[in-house]
């Protein structure tokens, strides 16, 4: 994932089980794919590297919930 220095930073293994173990709803290794490519596109909001895990942490929340309110909407329509 390029930060707004241009240097490229990958997530450590250990976090990355720590994500699964914390978010277990969503594809965590999908999701870090997701946010690289959003990284990509949208340079001017680059993230730091004092910044990146707070991002990561923050979109996998996020997408969790997603995840949580879809399902609870798919619940309440049958």
């Amino acid at each position: 994932m390029l930060l707004n220095t241009k240097e490229d930073w990958q997530p450590d293994e250990a976090d990355v089980i720590q994500w699964q173990r914390t978010y277990p709803a969503i594809n965590v290794h999908q999701e870090l794919m997701a946010m690289e490519s959003w990284c990509d596109s949208n340079p001017a909001k680059r993230k730091t590297k004092q910044g990146i895990k707070r991002f990561v942490n923050s979109w996998l929340s996020r997408a969790q919930d997603r995840k949580h309110k879809g399902q609870v909407n798919r619940h309440a329509n049958v």
